[in-house]
């Protein structure tokens, strides 16, 4: 018998769970866009000054990017043309 099976007949029912979560203080206010104000949208300055703002990051992820990307293009892509 397989684990599944021994389960066939059985019916689980959601049962609420006895301890509830603790809720936070206040709502967040850095998720514009997500959870901001009906019809706010995230301005072109505020997404520069966060790349700005984490800089390294952003060096870092695109020089793991390019040097795991150019040597893959560099292998994988076939020439065009012949000789």
């Amino acid at each position: 018998m397989s684990d599944l099976e021994q389960y066939i007949d059985k019916v689980f029912e959601p049962r609420p769970v006895a301890a509830s979560l603790p809720r936070p203080a206040e709502p967040a206010t850095y998720a514009v866009g997500a959870g901001g104000p009906p019809g706010q949208q995230v301005q072109q300055s505020d997404v520069f000054r966060g790349i700005l703002r984490k800089w390294y990051v952003a060096l870092v992820v695109f020089i793991v990017l390019a040097g795991a990307g150019i040597p893959a293009i560099w292998i994988l892509v076939e020439p065009k043309y012949t000789v």
